[in-house]
């Protein structure tokens, strides 16, 4: 499912960066560097583009709260 660019969180960590989508799947991933070609792209093509989830194994558990802890890149995410 296609989200909009404003729904994802930047997780970087000075060499590589990475856009997660409100699912938990990793929609852009440009590794081992940013300046490396995308290996994952499903924020532009969610049907060839390719991506890996991070979420519980439960289909039913939703997101309820996603933030980033104060002053950091960590992106907090809770699932009921």
């Amino acid at each position: 499912m296609q989200h909009a660019i404003g729904e994802h969180a930047l997780l970087a960590d000075g060499r590589t960066a990475a856009l997660v989508d409100p699912e938990g799947n990793i929609a852009w991933l440009c590794w081992p560097r940013i300046d490396s070609a995308p290996c994952l792209l499903s924020i532009l093509d969610d049907v060839v583009g390719g991506c890996f989830r991070v979420a519980p194994s439960d289909p039913a558990a939703v997101v309820v709260e996603r933030d980033y802890v104060p002053g950091t890149l960590i992106l907090r995410t809770v699932w009921r």
